[in-house]
């Protein structure tokens, strides 16, 4: 009787894509979000890589909310003539709010990593 082991399958990476490097594609907000923070922080650990890219993605979502608001105008005039508020205001709240809470569970909100420049404190 035979014993086989099956070996698991490669798969080829792009000479390009580092360790760094997001897992998906992420728009103009998004990859400059995940930009300035690898650039800054070492993220490294998987947990963490997926909370960014959470962050990145909805920054993309912002920015696109922030386009449909730009256009469509931030109020409008209902049928009955009363002036209401774009319902995509509390979108865009929404995910602000979720981003500012992944960069507060990634640490980055509670210390910088590089000291301030000026005068070092008098001690």
């Amino acid at each position: 009787m035979s014993r086989t082991t099956e070996k698991p399958s490669l798969s080829l990476v792009h000479p390009t894509t580092s360790s760094t490097s997001p897992a998906q594609k992420f728009g103009p907000a998004g990859q400059a979000l995940w930009d300035g923070i690898m650039s800054e922080y070492g993220i490294a650990d998987i947990g963490g890589l997926e909370l960014l890219r959470q962050a990145c993605a909805a920054q993309d979502r912002i920015a696109s909310i922030r386009a449909a608001i730009d256009h469509d105008g931030e109020a409008f005039v209902s049928r009955s003539g009363a002036i209401r508020a774009n319902p995509l205001l509390r979108d865009e709240l929404a995910n602000r709010a979720f981003v500012c809470r992944v960069l507060e569970k990634l640490g980055i909100t509670v210390e910088p990593l590089r000291s301030s420049v000026g005068r070092p404190p008098k001690g």
